[in-house]
């Protein structure tokens, strides 16, 4: 996962008639991502039933506190979040890592339905890894009150 970017969507899709929701895989891995250096992947909820998909509730649990979600709005049974048929909306899911450490989440999104879905959320967080592109710098041999000038690039990997 590129530190900031998103990568392909994941969908719950709805093929139902009322709407209901499915999914395509029950797991997103962020792989390791620098510790603070959040990284952010999108679950895509499209609905391509006859009906509105009305979504009343998202929640986790696990180590939630790492694993940030952002949908639309915030859904309840009083106020569903509609997805109107053949339309999609996005839930940002951000994994912001605060040690050297493997987590791991569930995320849960109910329908008005009843009905519960959810996918499992993982990553590691991980320090920076610096290479260089040369390990020794040779300045030879250098005479009092001259200098000397090598050229060495460091990379955080």
């Amino acid at each position: 996962v590129v530190n900031g970017s998103p990568t392909t969507p994941f969908r719950f899709v709805d093929r139902g008639s009322p709407a209901v929701i499915g999914r395509a895989s029950a797991v997103i891995d962020f792989g390791r991502v620098r510790v603070t250096y959040p990284a952010f992947q999108y679950i895509n909820m499209y609905n391509s039933g006859t009906a509105p998909l009305a979504l009343d509730s998202v929640w986790q649990v696990g180590d939630a506190s790492v694993f940030l979600t952002n949908p639309p709005v915030t859904p309840s049974k009083a106020n569903p979040y509609l997805v109107a048929p053949n339309k999609a909306c996005n839930i940002r899911i951000e994994f912001n890592p605060t040690a050297i450490s493997s987590y791991k989440s569930w995320l849960y999104v109910r329908a008005s339905s009843g009905r519960v879905d959810s996918v499992l959320l993982l990553g590691d967080g991980a320090q920076p890894i610096f290479q260089v592109d040369q390990p020794v710098l040779n300045f030879g041999t250098v005479r009092s009150f001259t200098t000397s000038l090598r050229t060495a690039t460091v990379r955080s990997g």
